[in-house]
């Protein structure tokens, strides 16, 4: 009976899970070269694609997006505004708490010609040659603001039900050479071992 009782509340979860989506106004979703989840290794630059898609039709000229970091310690190294903000002078991209050590980046963007989504902005981001490794961590567009003229569709404090964001998962893996290395340590801590035992 218990099982049973599981076993419906798991499916139901999913039916919900999948029905906000479906009913939901905006989706916030982040790339890397059209992947959800990519590996890098320390020293490597890779490329952010911050995108909206509108399931309602509707269109904005104004969007504040956090871009959010489960982890920091990578480099924001550039930002390109996509679609029809990136002709506009009135963006402006705030790194957090500073472009060499991002844990969120404040895209904001403004234009005078409507926008039906695509892509919002990319960002360059760079792993640094200390980064900790293996690393996984998280990069998660949170919308703040979305509006199109005086008319708000989400502004901070609306229920998640507007809206689904779908976050890029990035891996930080030590490069081949390094777990050759790594491999060499192990087998020689290994032979070592076996010395002092025989």
């Amino acid at each position: 009976m218990r099982t049973a009782r599981l076993i419906l509340a798991f499916l139901w979860a999913i039916a919900v899970c999948g029905s906000a989506q479906a009913v939901s106004d905006f989706r916030f979703s982040a790339y890397s070269g059209g992947l959800s989840t990519i590996s890098v290794a320390p020293g490597d630059t890779f490329y952010v694609d911050i995108e909206v898609a509108c399931n309602m039709g509707q269109t904005f000229d104004s969007i504040v997006l956090n871009s959010i970091f489960s982890a920091p310690g990578l480099q924001l190294t550039s930002t390109t505004w996509g679609g029809v903000f990136a002709s506009s002078p009135f963006n402006t991209v705030t790194p957090n708490p500073s472009a060499t050590n991002v844990s969120n980046v404040i895209l904001q963007g403004f234009s005078f010609s409507p926008s039906s989504g695509g892509l919002i902005a990319t960002m360059g981001l760079k792993v640094p040659e200390t980064f900790a490794t293996p690393t996984s961590l998280l990069i998660t567009p949170q919308i703040d603001t979305l509006t199109l003229g005086t008319s708000d569709y989400i502004n901070v404090g609306l229920p998640t039900s507007a809206y689904y964001t779908e976050p890029l998962s990035v891996n930080v893996v030590p490069e081949p050479a390094t777990w050759g290395l790594m491999l060499l340590a192990a087998l020689g801590g290994l032979v070592a071992w076996r010395c002092r035992c025989a």
